[in-house]
């Protein structure tokens, strides 16, 4: 689970530092107040490829450290882990990722330099993170918005229905 999230110098965003609870986290907001600005930060941390125009104008390099429950963590995932030099048993992984004005990043895993292909290895595993895009093709097609609401509404109206229908003995 993403715990925390602090971002320095990325795009317009000078410092932020979030904290998440437990739970489902849904970033709400009108057109233009940074949802995508923290949801490229959070890709940046977790391996996906950035440029150089990430990095705020007027300073040097732009840095995201994303933190990360361990608690949920696969077994299988664990031994890539410790070959990387975390230790899950610590309790947090925390993906850092800078990146510098002339294109070049350094990654980071709980401290410890990484390639960022390991480091979005090891992102895999604690964080699937659908992406803007991702969202907006799955809501924009008519279709896959019907199966999606369809999907919500029976699951939340089958088990009233099954109940109901005990009542009366009916069987479904």
């Amino acid at each position: 689970m993403l715990r925390a999230l602090n971002i320095a110098d990325f795009v317009i965003v000078d410092r932020i530092d979030l904290e998440f609870a437990a739970g489902f986290t849904a970033l709400t907001g009108e057109t233009g107040a940074g949802k995508s600005i923290l949801l490229d930060a959070l890709a940046m941390a977790l391996g996906a490829r950035v440029g150089s125009d990430l990095v705020r104008h007027g300073t040097d390099r732009a840095r995201v450290d994303a933190t990360f429950g361990t608690e949920e963590i696969p077994p299988e995932a664990r031994g890539m882990l410790l070959s990387l030099g975390a230790d899950p048993d610590e309790g947090i992984l925390v993906l850092t990722r800078e990146l510098d004005r002339g294109g070049r990043s350094t990654a980071r895993i709980n401290g410890r330099v990484v390639t960022v292909a390991q480091s979005a290895a090891a992102a895999d595993r604690p964080a699937p993170t659908p992406t803007t895009n991702a969202i907006s093709e799955m809501t924009n097609d008519t279709p896959k918005r019907f199966i999606l609401l369809a999907g919500y509404a029976a699951a939340k109206t089958l088990p009233m229905v099954s109940e109901a229908a005990s009542y009366a003995n009916i069987t479904l």
